[in-house]
């Protein structure tokens, strides 16, 4: 559907709470100069107005899947505001222009129903990302917030319908993630939380067609996890569908338990090169 009053779509006064969605970026800080660009996808009927590039311009994008960029007089930092009906949108990554966000304000509604967050963020190394929440209708998110090695996201959980988390949060080096549960339909986990040795990872229990753990906690050094747990709560047949534990909790020091019961609910044979290297655990 078309978006209703594109300008101001719940009628609020600009002094009000923003209904748009909010990010911060400071053009000149990396080697594109002043150039912002973003590149927002959506379905037939949905489209993406730029209420204010953060100088007092605006404008709309034209095209699904085209990038749409803006250049600014001088250096500094702005604050854009946007609206849009979109499926996806990917904010800064492309090749000829960086990340280059510091914040955002996380109104994801404004966004429309955003299903796809793949590579959303990535790349935005300067981003100091505070969400609580994510999109609720989150399906896809590969490289969602890869190489964001600022961002806090003290995020509690992530929605119930994620199915492909793949480097979702690879390299988020400062990255709370208070995470008990994982999304039940999870199967794409490859280097999801990679490197993330900040985060407050405690989980009982691992999604029941999971296929791929490799490198999934690398170097998670807060991460706390018993295998023998992780094995009682594995469906009765196990992990049918795993194909790689190489590297898996490797350099989680916190993870504990027995890797013979671990490894009696994954396939026979299965890759598990360092899997449990620099962990607390026993044979």
């Amino acid at each position: 559907m078309p978006i209703p009053n594109k300008m101001n779509p719940l009628g609020l006064s600009p002094e009000s709470a923003s209904p748009y969605f909010e990010l911060t970026v400071q053009p000149g800080i990396l080697s594109d100069g002043m150039t912002y660009g973003f590149c927002p996808f959506w379905n037939t009927g949905g489209g993406c107005t730029i209420v204010d590039w953060g100088d007092g311009t605006g404008g709309e994008a034209s095209v699904s899947g085209q990038t749409v960029t803006h250049t600014y007089q001088e250096a500094g930092i702005y604050t854009i505001r946007l609206m849009a009906d979109c499926y996806r949108i990917r904010f800064g990554y492309e090749s000829n222009y960086p990340g280059l966000i510091s914040h955002c304000n996380g109104n994801w509604n404004a966004l429309g129903t955003i299903t796809d967050g793949s590579s959303m963020f990535r790349g935005c190394v300067n981003g100091e990302f505070d969400f609580c929440n994510l999109p609720e209708h989150l399906t896809k998110a590969q490289d969602m917030f890869q190489n964001c090695g600022k961002s806090l996201l003290p995020l509690k959980e992530l929605p119930s319908g994620l199915t492909n988390g793949r480097s979702m949060f690879l390299n988020c080096s400062s990255a709370q993630l208070n995470l008990r549960t994982l999304p039940s339909g999870l199967t794409e986990c490859y280097g999801m939380f990679q490197n993330c040795s900040a985060a407050g990872l405690n989980f009982s229990a691992l999604p029941a067609g999971i296929k791929s753990g490799a490198y999934m906690f690398y170097f998670c050094k807060n991460a706390v996890m018993n295998l023998t747990q992780l094995a009682e709560n594995a469906p009765h047949d196990g992990w049918k569908s795993l194909s790689s534990i190489e590297s898996m909790f490797r350099g989680d020091t916190k993870v504990s338990g027995s890797r013979s019961a671990f490894l009696a609910k994954c396939p026979p044979g299965i890759p598990d090169s360092y899997a449990f290297s620099q962990t607390g655990t026993t044979e």
